[in-house]
């Protein structure tokens, strides 16, 4: 008998356990007080991942120059000289979003380019569309 009770006690509680469980799909019955789960939303990357010194993957710009990204600004220098070709700013979109707003230092030309962010890489189309790749070093 000891046997018995010692069962139905632990189905019992077995049951009130897996009563207290819920997943993102169940929904809260309406007056029992509770809120329904609410998915959470992936964390939008961090400038930190993204600040570093970038450099062109074509090989026709391969050494040519790198990019410094730092809190939300860049400057661009020419390889050899460590001349400033570009200064400019940076906003993350999304985890998979930049946009990149720049200035030539000797045309002053204005430029604009949306890149997709991938694990260690700028995928960039400028507004002029011109394309190009940034691998971070």
């Amino acid at each position: 008998m000891r046997n018995v009770n010692s069962i139905a006690i632990l189905i019992s509680s077995a049951l009130i356990l897996s009563a207290c469980q819920s997943s993102n799909t169940q929904q809260a019955a309406p007056g029992s007080g509770l809120r329904p789960a609410t998915p959470t939303a992936p964390a939008v990357r961090s400038r930190v991942e993204l600040d570093g010194v970038w450099a062109p993957v074509e090989a026709s710009n391969a050494g040519t120059y790198t990019a410094s990204f730092s809190n939300g600004q860049f400057l661009t220098k020419a390889a050899d000289t460590k001349a400033v070709i570009g200064a400019g700013k940076y906003t993350i979109k999304s985890n998979d979003k930049v946009d990149l707003f720049w200035v030539g230092a000797l045309s002053k030309t204005e430029n604009n380019a949306t890149c997709v962010w991938g694990q260690e890489t700028l995928n960039c189309s400028a507004t002029n569309g011109f394309k190009f790749t940034l691998k971070k070093t």
